[in-house]
């Protein structure tokens, strides 16, 4: 299973969501961060 974000540098739209084994795709959650980001560190 891999989890992702998918980040929208001109509004700081965000959407996070998760692959399972078999390659279906969920999304998660959506939001809105600061615009502008320049980097994403994994945690």
């Amino acid at each position: 299973m891999s989890e992702l974000l998918f980040y929208r540098e001109g509004d700081g739209g965000i959407s996070t969501a998760r692959v399972d084994d078999q390659g279906t795709f969920t999304n998660l959650k959506d939001g809105r961060v600061n615009p502008n980001w320049t980097r994403i560190t994994p945690a």
